[in-house]
Formats: C-alpha cells, sequence, structure tokens
C-alpha cells in the first residue's frame, strides 16, 4: 500500500517535472542542455515539496499546541472550580457538627 503511494507521488513528481521541461523548452537543444534544465527542474520541484511538506509540519505543530493549550486551560479552570467547591463545603454549614456541639452544651447545663 505505501509502495503504490510512494510510486504514484513521483510518479505525479515526474509528471509535473516533464510538463514544465516540454512547456519551457523551445526548438532545438543540445543534449547537455537539455539535462541541465532537467536537473534544474527536479531541484526547483524538491524544494517546492519539501517547503509544502515544512508548511504542513509546521500548522500541525501549531494545531498540536493550541490542542494542548486548551486542555491545559480546561484542567486548569476545572481545578479551581472543584478547589472553589471544597472550600464551600468547608465553610458551609454542616447540620452534624451543630448536633454535636448542641450535646456538649446539654452536658454542661447538666
Amino acid at each position: 500500500m505505501v509502495k503504490s503511494n510512494v510510486n504514484k507521488s513521483s510518479k505525479l513528481n515526474y509528471d509535473a517535472v516533464e510538463a514544465e521541461l516540454k512547456s519551457s523548452t523551445v526548438g532545438l537543444v543540445t543534449l547537455n542542455d537539455m539535462k541541465a534544465r532537467q536537473e534544474a527542474l527536479v531541484k526547483e520541484r524538491e524544494k517546492q515539496l519539501a517547503k509544502k511538506e515544512q508548511t504542513k509540519e509546521l500548522m500541525l505543530k501549531s494545531s498540536v499546541e493550541s490542542c494542548c493549550q486548551y486542555l491545559v486551560s480546561a484542567l486548569l479552570s476545572t481545578t479551581r472550580k472543584l478547589e472553589k467547591k471544597r472550600k464551600d463545603a468547608s465553610l458551609s454549614f454542616n447540620p452534624e457538627e451543630e448536633e454535636t456541639e448542641e450535646e456538649e452544651d446539654c452536658e454542661w447545663c447538666q
């Protein structure tokens, strides 16, 4: 499966170079000139493909970084909310604590 993808991409690359070479070559040229033009076009095409791949990698890296930043901020937000709930719960009215205090008051009265 991977071989076919590689073959297709190299075939497309070769076809693109050939098309560019045909369109830029007019009239009779020597074999050396033709080889030099072909090599220059292949190098240019490789540069374009490398730049395109680098752009894809940068976009992927950027999207991964933004996703990580979102997850970290969501985790911090959730952590803060939980801490606030715990604080509120410790400060709020607890019926069990009041009952024990009332029972202690009654023992003093007796």
